[in-house]
C-alpha cells in the first residue's frame, strides 16, 4: 500500500517536472538565436565609404572621408576615421558581427574632422550586427539602432 502511494507521488513528481520544463521560458534567448531566421550574409570585400554616422550625414571634404577596406579571405579591415589610419579584425557567426583587435594611429586632428572621428570610431565600437539594404552597408547597435551607412566605391 506504502509502495503504491510512493510510485504515484513519484509519478506525479515527474510528469509535473516533465510538464513544466516544457513550458520554460529562456530569458535570454531571442529571435536571432533561431538558426531558422538567420539570414546568410555573403562577405564583405571592397572599399566602402561612410556617408552616414550616427544618423548625421558625412560632409567633409573627400580626404577626409570615412571608409573601409574590407578583406574577406583574412576577415581583415582597414580604413580611414577622418584624420587616422584604422586596422583590425572582423567577426561574423550567425547574425552577429562585430571589429576585433582594432587599432588607429593616433595623428593631431582638428574640428570637425575630430569630431567626425570620433563619432565614426563609436559606430565601429558599438556595432554587433549588420545588414545590406540596397547595396548599402548598414551596422547597426546591439538595439538594432543603424550607427553607420557605407555605399561601396
Amino acid at each position: 500500500m506504502k509502495r503504491d502511494i510512493v510510485i504515484k507521488f513519484g509519478s506525479c513528481i515527474l510528469i509535473s517536472f516533465v510538464l513544466f520544463a516544457g513550458c520554460a521560458i529562456n530569458k535570454n534567448s531571442s529571435a536571432s538565436d533561431n538558426l531558422s531566421s538567420v539570414t546568410v550574409m555573403p562577405p564583405l570585400e571592397g572599399h566602402w565609404k561612410a556617408f552616414e554616422v550616427k544618423g548625421e550625414p558625412v560632409t567633409v571634404a573627400s580626404d577626409h572621408e570615412p571608409y573601409l577596406q574590407f578583406i574577406p579571405d583574412s576577415k581583415r579591415v582597414a580604413g580611414f576615421s577622418g584624420c587616422n589610419r584604422v586596422m583590425g579584425g572582423t567577426k561574423e557567426e550567425n547574425d552577429k558581427f562585430s571589429f576585433v583587435g582594432m587599432a588607429v594611429t593616433r595623428m593631431a586632428c582638428i574640428s570637425p574632422f575630430a569630431e567626425l572621428e570620433d563619432q565614426f570610431l563609436a559606430a565601429l565600437n558599438s556595432t554587433v550586427a549588420r545588414r545590406m539594404n540596397n547595396n548599402i552597408l548598414e551596422l547597426l547597435d546591439k538595439n538594432g539602432k543603424v550607427v553607420a551607412r557605407f555605399k561601396m566605391e
